[in-house]
Formats: C-alpha cells, sequence, structure tokens
C-alpha cells in the first residue's frame, strides 16, 4: 500500500473498480499524482495542510485526493486497463465498461467535495459592521 498525499493507490483503484493486476503501483506512481495533486490544491484550497489537522477536512482531503487519482488515471490512462485478461490458454472478457460515465460520476463527487473543502465567500460568515471607525460614511465610503 503507497501512499500518495492524503490517499494510497489501493484507495484509487477501488474508486475505479479495479484491482493490482489491471493497473499497477508502478503505473500509478508514474504519473506523479501527488504533485498534480498538490498544484490543483493549491488553487483550490491553498490551505489543505491545516485544513488537514481539523477531522473534517482530513477526511474530505482524503476523499478528494482519492477521486482525483481515480479520475486523473481514467483520464490519462483508461486504455491501460486490459479489456481481456489471459493466463496462459485461459482468456476472459472483462465485463463492458463505460469508463466516461465512470469518470463522470467522479468528477461529480470531486466537485463537491472542493465545494466542501473551500466554500464560496458567501458561505463564509462577514461581519455585520464592514467597517467600524469613528468618522466612517458608509455612503460616500471615506
Amino acid at each position: 500500500m503507497t501512499a500518495i498525499l492524503y490517499t494510497t493507490v489501493d484507495a484509487i483503484r477501488s474508486a475505479i473498480g479495479v484491482d493490482s493486476d489491471d493497473v499497477s503501483d508502478a503505473m500509478i506512481l508514474a504519473q506523479n499524482l501527488d504533485l498534480q495533486m498538490l498544484e490543483r490544491l493549491s488553487d483550490t484550497v491553498p490551505t489543505h495542510e491545516t485544513l488537514y489537522d481539523t477531522d473534517d477536512g482530513a477526511r474530505r482531503l482524503t476523499l478528494w485526493c482519492q477521486y482525483f487519482g481515480a479520475f486523473t488515471m481514467l483520464e490519462d490512462s483508461a486504455l491501460a486497463i486490459p479489456a481481456k485478461i489471459q493466463a496462459n490458454n485461459d482468456q476472459m472478457s472483462r465485463f463492458p465498461v463505460d469508463f466516461e460515465k465512470v469518470k463522470q460520476g467522479i468528477w461529480n463527487k470531486l466537485l463537491t467535495l472542493e465545494k466542501r473543502l473551500n466554500p464560496p465567500a458567501s458561505d463564509k460568515p462577514y461581519a455585520i459592521m464592514g467597517v467600524s471607525t469613528a468618522g466612517y460614511n458608509p455612503v460616500t465610503g471615506a
């Protein structure tokens, strides 16, 4: 079980619905998912290190990284997941999987988690009195 940022390669594979025979650890690690996750998190949740210290934040970041890794794997390497499994003379075709539909479902989960990790400014508390200094005129703003 190899760790990638706040998740593991096993968690990423489970979100896609494959096992280590289909997608190896090396295949996942070769994509530098941890760097891609850090890049995306720095844009959406710049304080993710401090957010991870809270219970809700740790859970949400773990799930976000799992889904981001799964989405990236499906976007970049879906063709590498074998459609047929063969061992010696035995061969089995995988049941048909619509990876685009799976990818869209993972993307929706990812967006939902991003909203919970970094709520819009309107959801954040604000001061009733924007500026409360003597001599401030709220009409002119001076």
